[in-house]
This record gives structure tokens, C-alpha cells and sequence, in this order.
């Protein structure tokens, strides 16, 4: 049985500890949260990993169909809300999202099919706070990317939009070899244990 725990204790600390990055750790994996926006809409985001919560918005550029059709979104963002707490110039927050190049959103919304049409794909994004006298946090994440304009009835025709929702990052190869061995060895003990547990039972009777 003791060493069944110590199997299981083992994994626990290895999923502890690649969950719990040191203070020197880089980059932090951003674990859940979106972010969205349109034309002309402001860009709001909440975005949630290891020990750090950003939340906030920021005005988005008339050329925003111009950098979905490149498979690339960027943006510098000097307001902020990092951990509950507004953070202000010179501290910046940058991030790029990278994803599969996307020519639907660079096409005339008054083309054929377009109005209405959106594509859904998986996203890599990758980012930094930083500025003077400021200890950078670089972060990174991935989730999945959905864009398109909208239909072509009603007020927003002509408009395009976006969202990003993220997800935590799969486990690593290393992480579930280790759960595996630990699975292994707790199931190649167990019927010992439990035979030594029925023979002791049986001789109480």
C-alpha cells in the first residue's frame, strides 16, 4: 500500500509543479477566457493562466479586415486591468494572435455568399507585458478562432466580427508517460494488497 502512495504522491508533485511555474517561469499559459471585437467595436478580452487575470478593452482599427486575411491579429494595448488593478502607460500589453490565413474577410461584404458566411479554426497567441522599470511577463495560449461578416439583413451589415476562446494546453508527452507508469504500478500492486487484505480478513473468522 506504501507503495501505491508513493506512486500517486509522485505524479501529484509533477502535476504540481507544472502547474505552479516559479517566479523566473516563462512563458504563462493562458488557460481559459476570449476575446472579441468587430469593425468599428471595441475590443474586449478577459484572459485568465497561471497567477494572472487580464481584462479590458481597447478600440479597434477600420483595418481590422485587412489583418484577418493575413492570418494574423495584433494589438498594443496601454490600459489594462491586470489582477484587479488598472494598470496604466508606460506598462504595455501586446499579443499577436496567428492563425490560418482567412481571404473571406478581406472580400466585399456585397459579393455573393459572403454576408452572413464565417470560418471557425484553431488559434496560437502570444504575448507580453512589459514596460520601463516593469519585469516583462510573456504569456501564450491557443483555443479556438471564429470570424465573419455579418448577415446581410439588419443594422450591422457591412460589419465584420471576431472572437477568440481559449483552452488550456493538453498535457504533455512527459506528464502522461509519468500517469501512465503510476497507473501501472498502482494496478501491478493492488491485487497483492487486496489478497493480503482477504487472507488477513479470513483468518478473523
Amino acid at each position: 500500500m506504501s507503495r501505491i502512495l508513493s506512486v500517486v504522491l509522485t505524479f501529484v508533485l509533477l502535476l504540481f509543479f507544472r502547474l505552479t511555474p516559479s517566479v523566473n517561469a516563462t512563458p504563462v499559459s493562458i488557460t481559459s477566457g476570449n476575446l472579441g471585437g468587430g469593425t468599428f467595436d471595441d475590443l474586449a478580452f478577459i484572459i485568465i493562466g497561471n497567477g494572472i487575470t487580464l481584462h479590458g478593452y481597447e478600440s479597434f482599427p477600420v483595418t481590422l479586415g485587412e489583418e484577418l486575411a493575413t492570418g494574423h491579429l495584433s494589438e498594443r494595448i496601454p490600459t489594462f486591468n491586470l489582477n484587479g488593478v488598472v494598470v496604466l502607460q508606460p506598462i504595455f500589453m501586446n499579443f499577436e494572435l496567428s492563425f490560418t490565413p482567412t481571404p473571406l474577410l478581406a472580400m466585399s461584404p456585397f459579393a455573393p455568399g459572403v454576408a452572413g458566411s464565417s470560418v471557425t479554426e484553431p488559434f496560437t497567441m502570444t504575448g507580453v507585458l512589459s514596460g520601463a522599470n516593469f519585469t516583462p511577463i510573456d504569456f501564450v495560449g491557443q483555443g479556438t478562432f471564429t470570424a465573419g461578416w455579418f448577415p446581410r439583413e439588419g443594422p450591422d451589415f457591412g460589419r465584420q466580427f471576431f472572437s477568440a476562446q481559449f483552452v488550456p494546453e493538453p498535457p504533455s508527452i512527459a506528464l502522461l508517460i509519468f500517469g501512465a507508469i503510476g497507473l501501472l504500478v498502482g494496478f501491478k500492486h493492488f491485487p497483492r494488497a487486496s489478497r493480503a487484505t482477504f487472507e488477513t480478513n479470513k483468518k478473523s473468522f
